[in-house]
Parts: C-alpha cells; structure tokens; sequence
C-alpha cells in the first residue's frame, strides 16, 4: 500500500523556522524506514541518499542537502513543495518542487 503525505511552504517567511519544520519531516522519513535508502526527485534528478539529508539556511535563502547533493535556492516569490510517497516494500521518495509565486 503506498501513502502520500503533501507539504506546501511560503519561503517568504522566517527561514530558520521554515528549515526547522522541513528538518522535522526529514527525521520523520528516516524515523519510519531507517534502514532504507530515500530517493529524492528534482525536476528530471534523481538522487539516491542514504542517511544524510537535511535543511539548512544559505546565502540566497534554503538549501535542501542530500549527502553530496544540495538544491540551493533563493527564497523570493518561491513556494517549496514537498510530496513524501512511502511504498509498502520499496523505498521513500521525496519529490522536491520550487514554485515562483504567480
């Protein structure tokens, strides 16, 4: 059975606490398959971690890190949106959108 969990972020907002709660669904992803490798997608990226992935704030706003990876964006008119799929007997996938504000 799979399950879908949606997350939508105004980035125009206090970055540290926005990098708090993105980190607080991260551990979640980890907390509930510890063992498995996460994939995350990004546009047509497809990025395998193991264990290290976090949110942490950059120079132009957030930066998504996945181990030896990082989507870095600037935070302006951005909305970030997180879809986090659990599969039954397969791994989790982050998919990671950044969207301009109309």
């Amino acid at each position: 059975m799979e399950e879908t969990k949606y997350y939508t972020f105004d980035c125009d907002t206090d970055l540290y606490k926005l990098s708090q709660k993105i980190n607080k669904i991260f551990k979640e992803v980890k907390e509930k398959r510890p063992l498995s490798i996460i994939i995350v997608q990004y546009g047509y990226a497809e990025i395998c971690v193991d264990d290290n992935i976090g949110c942490s704030l950059d120079i132009n706003g957030l930066a998504l890190d996945f181990e030896t990876s990082c989507i870095s964006f600037d935070t302006k008119n951005k909305v970030l949106s997180l879809a986090v799929t659990f599969y039954e007997n397969d791994c989790p996938v982050i998919k990671v959108k950044i969207i301009d504000k109309g």
